[in-house]
Formats: structure tokens, C-alpha cells, sequence
């Protein structure tokens, strides 16, 4: 919270207490649903090995990583609700504050904070920090990944070699890489970008992204095998694709599903410009 003024770092903390209590609040009480039930049921073989090639490649179409953590975390703790989903409830909320950085590095703290009040208290973010599955991990390493790059691309100290953001720049890319196929493309996407808005020491810059690809090798076998099936859509798949109307149910989802919320962020979006 350096640098901001008492009502900046009142208002954060209100933002960053309302979130918590959002997502820890009966995280546990409602059943588990059929994506847990489904990864939870795919981590019932008698070995670590057996659980990466079964429940993994052959059965599933995310990377390891979340299935591997699964079945270290119930093999240690057990599967009931409360422990199962209380990883992915911190995940989500420590990427409130992850957003913060990020939005303040990018834009202002004024910014940072509408943008963190809005991610805090709207329900599709706090859902899905409630569930066992890739997304609240997902989005926290991409944050991580975001504020680490950023720091590299457009560093204070230009004379400065940061080890500390490369460090976590290359972990929390793997992370993604590990953790879901968009992640993965995200951070595919900022890193090559990355090359564009570099003005020196590209050389370091490239070497963390081989770094990343290194440390993805041991999992080679399952992308490759998951990617040359083609995907979850299609006739045979049970993900259908798209509609028209997407984009607009998207939008009105984001908003919950409420006209008035959207026409208030349309109006605070109009005033600022």
C-alpha cells in the first residue's frame, strides 16, 4: 500500500475484506458440482503415475496441474467440501489484490480501485473462486504473471537486472502453463508481446521463456495427446458450439444478469472519458 493516501488504503482494505467475506462465506455448503465430482472421481487410481495418464490425458482435457495438486491435497486432507475448495477460495481471493497491482501499474490507483471494488463483489468471480477446478489458480498465476512482466517490460530502474521478477515470471508462466489451455495461451500471448515492447536485455527475456518450456517438457506427452484429439466441441463433443447471441449473454452474465448494473458501469465508464 505504499504511495496511497489513508482513504485509498481504507477503501482497499474495505474492497479486500467485502471480497474475502464474498468467497469464504458458505463456500463449503453447497454440494460439490458434476466438474468437481468429475475431477474428484478421476483421481481414484492406486498410483500418481496411473493418475496423470488416466485421469489426465486420456480422460480429461485440461493440463495436469490442478489433478495433480488434487491428488496430493486429498491424499493429505481428504475430499469434503471444506477442505477440497478452501485452496481455490485463497487463490481467489489473493487475486483481488493481484489485480490492484496490476491496475494501479497500468493505469492509476483510482483505476485499480473501481476495478478491484467491481471484481470483489460481482458474482461470476466470486462463484467460481468457490470451485475445485482450474480458475481461481488460473487467474491468479496469469495476475502474477502480468504484474512480474510488467515490472520486466517497463521497469523502474532501467539499469536494475530484476532476478526477482524473472524468478516469478518464469514460475507463475509455468503455473498457467500447467493449470488450463487459455492460461496457457495468455501467457504465450503477453510473453511474445513482450518481445515488441522490450528496449533491452531480450536476451534474458527469452531465456526465462525457455526456461518456461523446459520446465513444461515432463509433460509433453499429455499436450500433445490432448491437443491431436481436436478438442471438447463438435458432433461428438458434449461442449457445443457458440451462438449469435454470445458475446451479449457474456456481457449480461458478467453484470449479473442485471440492466441496471451494466447501465451504471456504462455511466461511470461515460462520465470518466
Amino acid at each position: 500500500m505504499k504511495g496511497l493516501s489513508l482513504i485509498q488504503k481504507v477503501t482497499l482494505l474495505i474492497i479486500l475484506v467485502v471480497g474475502a467475506a464474498l468467497r469464504l462465506h458458505n463456500y463449503y455448503a453447497w454440494s460439490l458440482s458434476n466438474d468437481e465430482l468429475s475431477a474428484l472421481n478421476r483421481l481414484h487410481f492406486s498410483n500418481f503415475s496411473k493418475v496423470i495418464e488416466q485421469g489426465v490425458k486420456l480422460n480429461d482435457m485440461h493440463p495436469p496441474g490442478v489433478q495433480a495438486f488434487l491428488y496430493c491435497w486429498t491424499s493429505w486432507f481428504g475430499d469434503d467440501a471444506i477442505v477440497l475448495r478452501f485452496p481455490f477460495v485463497l487463490f481467489g481471493i489473493a487475486s483481488i489484490y493481484l489485480l490492484f497491482l496490476v491496475a494501479q501499474n497500468w493505469f492509476n490507483t483510482n483505476v485499480a480501485l473501481l476495478t478491484t471494488a467491481s471484481f470483489a463483489t460481482l458474482i461470476f468471480p466470486v462463484l467460481y473462486s468457490q470451485l475445485a477446478r482450474p480458475y481461481s489458480p488460473g487467474l491468479f498465476f496469469s495476475l502474477l504473471a502480468v504484474y512480474c512482466w510488467t515490472k520486466l517490460v517497463f521497469p523502474e530502474n532501467k539499469y536494475h537486472f530484476q532476478v526477482g521478477y524473472y524468478i516469478g515470471f518464469i514460475l507463475s508462466g509455468v503455473a498457467c502453463m500447467y493449470i488450463h489451455y487459455f492460461s496457457f495461451l495468455f501467457i504465450a500471448i503477453i510473453g511474445i508481446s513482450g518481445l515488441f515492447y522490450l528496449k533491452s536485455k531480450k536476451l534474458w527475456y527469452i531465456v526465462s521463456g525457455a526456461c518456461m518450456i523446459l520446465l513444461l517438457l515432463p509433460s509433453a506427452s499429455v499436450y500433445f495427446y490432448q491437443v491431436g484429439i481436436g478438442g471438447l466441441g463438435g458432433e461428438n463433443g458434449w461442449l457445443g458450439s457458440p451462438k449469435s447471441n454470445a458475446i451479449l449473454q457474456l456481457i449480461s452474465y458478467i453484470f449479473n444478469d442485471s440492466i441496471y448494473l451494466l447501465l451504471i458501469y456504462i455511466s461511470i465508464t461515460i462520465i470518466f472519458i
